[in-house]
């Protein structure tokens, strides 16, 4: 805990000193969905809609007195949901709204445990660009530790499953906030306790015969037919939200990390829809009929969320099962030819289907309209992970080749290019108005910087190979990389060491 609370005090004390962001997130605080189906946070109604932040805040010195104010406790929830949908939320945001700002009243809404609520504010104190809330951070991490450590697995509630969605909600968040502070160590370990959660839950056999009763939704006078609707919902985008950080955050880990959630073992076989799709749209083994390319109705933004996150998992996967060093048999060899084959055809044909994130001269004058600015991040991040992938099952592809200087040449072309198109999507996510992302993303910028420093410093090599390549691309590829980690680095000590790192590469 003493390393936990240095770690933590340490970054809050840092960005905190070298100022804030330059403006929030702008007016849309739900991600629409970009892909056309219908969302049910399209209509802010009810009293979401009518959030506004207050900087008239008296000191405060213990979390009880944040839950007194109903006028703070809007201002810190306003904040938190400018990057709902970018940290992971995934529970019903109205009904949450409900619950922390009834607190202290007579008013009987779905109950919601202490530690959700102290996580919601944490973050929200952290990426806040006010520093009267801001200042609020070192008070709600406290209280939010003590809390977390009294997570229980739905142990003294009538309602069990919700208080395990909850409980899930909390490791995520919690996860979040640390990976974006730098305190990856503790951010591992709260992402370890939601799968352990979801993994106990049965949520990854949703929709077959296995899994047992789920009462995940809070006491409500609704049919039940609303309320089995509200609990398969929360579930499955619960589980792939789990599924998907945890994806993300084992591809890129060193060579001796072992996944939380071994999906492709059969005991771990995932069952579950894919996220906001009929229901009746699985039949069972999700990602594994996903990974040999049969089609389905996964196209939600949260779907193809969770299947670039799975992409990169497998390419890094099958990239630490090879090295220079490796010697294979011919039938061994072969059969690490086709997996590496299959993925290559599955990733390129993911890509080329996901709609590309318009420019800002699009949004502002096309048929696209003015897209909110959570949406444009996850176009963002979705065709990030993806080519990520493509990048790091071309540098396996390089490393079979080793005895072929052509196909190599070739492999480490397809990298540049990878790089260099995820690159030039980041001015379309506007980051000069936010202050968070996905923290993968600096793992990933920092990769794709360091394979297009390399590509400008070799004089382009790539442009032997594609008389269309410009080395000036390269150039604005880069630079671009290096100004979204620079934006963001203020609120978040993983983008800010991935600069530095970079910083110190370009030196030599």
């Amino acid at each position: 805990m003493l390393k936990l609370q240095a770690c933590s005090y340490d970054n809050t004390e840092q960005q905190q000193s070298d100022g804030t962001s330059s403006s929030a997130d702008d007016s849309p605080v739900f991600l629409h969905d970009p892909y056309g189906e219908p969302s049910s946070h399209s209509d802010h109604g009810g009293s979401i809609s009518s959030l506004h932040a207050t900087t008239d805040i008296p000191p405060i010195q213990t979390f009880e007195e944040i839950l007194s104010d109903p006028q703070l406790r809007q201002t810190l929830l306003s904040e938190f949901l400018k990057y709902s949908a970018d940290i992971g939320f995934f529970l019903n945001e109205d009904e949450i709204f409900d619950s922390v700002m009834s607190m202290n009243t007579s008013h009987r809404a779905t109950p919601i445990g202490p530690a959700l609520v102290s996580t919601v504010f944490l973050i929200a104190s952290h990426f806040t660009s006010y520093p009267q809330i801001a200042d609020l951070e070192p008070v709600l991490l406290l209280k939010t530790k003590e809390q977390r450590s009294q997570l229980l697995f739905g142990t003294g509630t009538n309602h069990p499953g919700w208080a395990v969605l909850q409980n899930i909600q909390t490791h995520v968040l919690f996860a979040q906030y640390f990976l974006a502070t730098g305190c990856n160590a503790e951010g591992k370990d709260s992402l370890a306790n939601a799968v352990s959660l979801v993994l106990s839950a049965g949520m990854h056999r949703i929709g077959s015969e296995e899994h047992f009763a789920f009462v995940a939704a809070g006491p409500a006078e609704e049919s039940s037919d609303t309320q089995a609707s509200k609990e398969y919902n929360q579930s499955t985008s619960a589980f792939w939200t789990v599924l998907s950080l945890n994806s993300c955050w084992t591809a890129v880990e060193t060579e001796d990390s072992k996944t939380h959630f071994p999906y492709w073992m059969p005991e771990f076989r995932v069952d579950t829809p894919w996220p906001q799709v009929p229901v009746d749209a699985s039949s069972g083994s999700t990602i594994q009929k996903f990974l040999v390319q049969v089609p389905d109705a996964g196209n939600s933004a949260m779907a193809l969320h969770a299947k670039a996150c799975i992409l990169l998992e497998q390419a890094s996967q099958l990239g630490k099962r090879y090295d220079s060093n490796t010697t294979l048999d011919p039938s061994s060899h072969q059969d690490f030819i086709n997996i590496l084959d299959n993925l290559l055809s599955l990733t390129t044909r993911f890509i080329a289907g996901l709609p590309r994130p318009p420019s800002n001269q699009q949004a502002e004058h096309g048929d696209y309209g003015s897209l909110p600015s959570s949406t444009k991040r996850q176009f963002l991040v979705i065709h990030t992970l993806a080519r990520m992938a493509l990048i790091r099952l071309y540098s396996v592809s390089e490393i079979i080749s080793h005895l072929d200087p052509n196909q190599r040449a070739v492999a480490r072309h397809y990298q540049v290019e990878a790089a260099k198109e995820a690159a030039l999507m980041i001015p379309s996510a506007n980051l000069q108005q936010t202050v968070f992302v996905n923290p993968i993303m600096a793992v990933l910028w920092s990769s794709m910087a360091h394979i297009l420093s390399s590509a400008i410093r070799s004089g382009g090599q790539s442009a032997r190979h594609n008389p269309d390549f410009l080395q000036t691309d390269l150039q604005h590829a880069f630079n671009a990389t290096i100004d979204a980690l620079s934006v963001l680095s203020t609120h978040s000590a993983a983008m800010k060491d991935q600069l530095m790192s970079i910083q110190l590469l370009l030196r030599y």
